[in-house]
């Protein structure tokens, strides 16, 4: 457990498999992590397998924030399943908030999907870029899930200027997804590439 109080880090916290990370509250635990994730395969918070696993594992009842932007991608969780993100707010990360990854590419479904993930009663803001990088970034992105539960979140990008404002939901090679209850603002967009919609 990570008790009450206020923490800067500029280094990946990599999480293994069957570890909990709770705090005490979203007002209580808070986490300020600057560490410069380097791609989409990285994080602040790295839960990370080689092959895809059972995670068995949650985070959940702390903020995280990404200070200013500094902090680039504030959870990956890739190749796992039944992993839990819960009660969380994430915040200010240059590029992506939280991460489930497990695909060969975006445009070739994996073999076996992860399964059992969830987010659910989240708060994700100002965490997507458009002009970062080539990966696609959102508040939330998802690819290579199937059945995965995405409940009582809300997700915002209209803190950037004009043309940087990312996506707040982005998903690629998924399947039986079960959305709901969830708010998404962001601004309007009137050129986008052909490949996208912005959520």
């Amino acid at each position: 457990n990570v008790a009450d109080g206020s923490y800067s880090e500029s280094s990946r916290w990599p999480v293994s498999v069957g570890v909990n990370v709770k705090g005490t509250s979203e007002s209580g635990t808070i986490v300020t992590n600057t560490y410069p994730a380097s791609g989409s395969s990285d994080a602040s918070f790295f839960l990370y397998s080689s092959t895809l696993t059972d995670g068995n594992q949650s985070i959940s009842h702390m903020t995280i924030r990404g200070s200013s932007l500094t902090g680039r991608r504030a959870i990956l969780v890739m190749h796992r399943s039944n992993v839990e993100l819960h009660h969380l707010t994430i915040e200010d990360f240059l590029a992506t908030g939280v991460h489930f990854r497990h695909q060969i590419d975006w445009m070739t479904p994996p073999t076996t999907y992860a399964t059992g993930n969830s987010i659910h009663d989240c708060t994700i803001t100002n965490c997507s870029d458009r002009n970062y990088d080539s990966y696609a970034s959102g508040n939330l992105r998802i690819d290579g899930q199937q059945d995965m539960e995405i409940y009582n979140c809300y997700f915002e990008n209209t803190e950037r200027p004009t043309g940087h404002n990312g996506n707040t939901f982005n998903f690629t090679n998924c399947r039986g997804i079960d959305m709901h209850d969830c708010t998404f603002k962001t601004v309007s967009y009137t050129h986008l590439r052909a490949h996208e919609t912005v959520l």
